[in-house]
């Protein structure tokens, strides 16, 4: 049977124990803050009320304004899964949910985030990653001990990963927000990448379902030129020219030709003569920045400023290629080298950052190229 605290506090509740708790908290709180610091079952014992009463309680007097209703408690804590929960903390945690809750589709977290004294996504992580460790999945470890990798080495999403995606995009009541979906996957993941993966995959079920002729495929592209790139197209239009296609997959496939015709459009205006991009962004300087403008060079060029940006960054890696190492970037790498640590993670990333004009790899062989360079002159 369900488990879970449904009912609400009455003012009536929260005049008469107020005080009460108040002394209680203060008495059962520990100074140094973090994890279990706030000992509630104590505290229920001292009040003789459930803890989930008693949670419920300090919960309305804490979204009260009024002061004499305010319950000093400590600033919740962030831990991620599994670094910074040891065995006793989560296993008070699966006891308190297993014993309140009966399963996690029906937990309350600011509940449970209340008594244990760390945050709501931290809490939620943790239950259901060592729920899915405990059932046989070895994901989550080995994706926790993976570095995280810059946008050049992205890391590829674990089965584990995938899973708490998945948990958290289908209760959005819970994770208001993608900040707090990538707080609750956790390892790293930024909003903007599990927003990728989620649209990644959501297209990909939808296209699953689509067959796209190349008669359907040009249909839409000459749609989508007529209208002159225009962010939205009518939906009552596009379910006219497109009857046996669903709504999302006309939306799926129209991101995608919208990409490809920004690809085009790049080709078109870049390929021909690259050195008038560079000419351009040479030009156009910001003088707050010391940097392109890229809307200047974006309307000069034709195509969007995200667009003139890349391809200028690509043509810059290109050519640097094509140069040999000059005294001042050997130097740079050289310092570059002492600053960071061989057991830095993504440790080339990090040298080709600070020398600035080198991709990763680069760095590489040139290092390589100075220790071969160095025995030899050793040995001899």
């Amino acid at each position: 049977m369900e488990r879970r605290p449904v009912r609400t506090v009455s003012d009536a509740e929260v005049f008469e124990h107020a005080h009460a708790l108040r002394q209680a908290v203060a008495a059962h709180t520990r100074r140094s803050g973090g994890p279990l610091a706030v000992d509630w079952d104590a505290i229920a014992g001292h009040l003789k009320r459930p803890v989930v009463d008693v949670l419920l309680l300090a919960q309305a007097l804490q979204l009260r304004k009024d002061s004499w209703a305010q319950v000093a408690l400590p600033a919740p804590a962030t831990l991620r899964y599994p670094d910074g929960w040891d065995a006793p903390t989560l296993g008070r945690l699966r006891d308190f949910v297993h014993a309140q809750f009966g399963h996690a589709q029906s937990v309350d977290w600011d509940i449970v985030a209340l008594y244990m004294g760390v945050d709501s996504a931290s809490c939620a992580s943790a239950h259901v990653s060592s729920t899915l460790r405990s059932l046989g999945s070895v994901a989550a470890e080995t994706a926790a001990t993976q570095p995280v990798r810059s946008r050049s080495h992205p890391r590829k999403w674990t089965a584990d990963e995938h899973a708490r995606l998945d948990f958290a995009t289908a209760h959005r009541t819970r994770f208001r927000t993608w900040d707090d979906v990538a707080s609750f996957v956790g390892n790293g993941r930024t909003r903007s990448a599990c927003i990728s993966a989620w649209s990644f995959k959501r297209d990909r079920q939808v296209q699953k379902s689509a067959q796209w002729t190349r008669a359907e495929l040009q249909k839409l592209e000459s749609e989508l030129l007529a209208s002159g790139g225009a962010t939205r197209l009518s939906s009552m239009r596009l379910a006219e020219l497109f009857p046996n296609k669903s709504r999302e997959q006309v939306r799926a496939q129209l991101r995608r030709t919208r990409v490809l015709l920004e690809y085009r459009k790049v080709r078109a205006a870049v390929a021909p003569d690259p050195q008038r991009l560079v000419d351009c962004c040479e030009a156009m300087v910001d003088p707050r920045t010391a940097q392109p403008d890229w809307h200047q060079v974006s309307a000069a060029m034709g195509i969007s400023p995200a667009m003139c940006r890349k391809q200028y960054r690509a043509l810059a890696v290109q050519a640097s290629r094509r140069q040999p190492w000059s005294k001042h970037e050997t130097q740079m790498l050289r310092d570059a080298l002492d600053r960071v640590n061989k057991a830095t993670p993504d440790r080339w990333e990090v040298v080709a950052q600070l020398v600035g004009s080198r991709t990763p790899a680069q760095c590489l062989q040139r290092t390589q190229y100075l220790d071969r360079r160095k025995s030899e002159q050793t040995s001899s």
